[in-house]
């Protein structure tokens, strides 16, 4: 998989300095439909850069449930 910058807007944004200073950092990772990218109480070790995927957000408050939005 070949690494561009312009796959992520928020890579794209960076100024060139900055991103060469990330790159050898950058992986490329395949990730399984419905794989969590983050767990509430686990301790986030890597920063994801989706290139071709939708990310969901989803929250859930002390007794359970989830909140509504409008």
């Amino acid at each position: 998989m070949r690494r561009t910058r312009k796959q992520n807007r928020l890579l794209a944004a960076l100024p060139p300095e900055i991103y060469e200073r990330l790159l050898p950092d950058l992986e490329p990772v395949a990730l399984p439909r419905g794989w969590a990218i983050c767990e509430p109480g686990i301790v986030m070790e890597f920063a994801c850069f989706p290139t071709t995927s939708i990310v969901s957000l989803l929250s859930q408050l002390e007794d359970g449930s989830s909140p509504r939005w409008p």
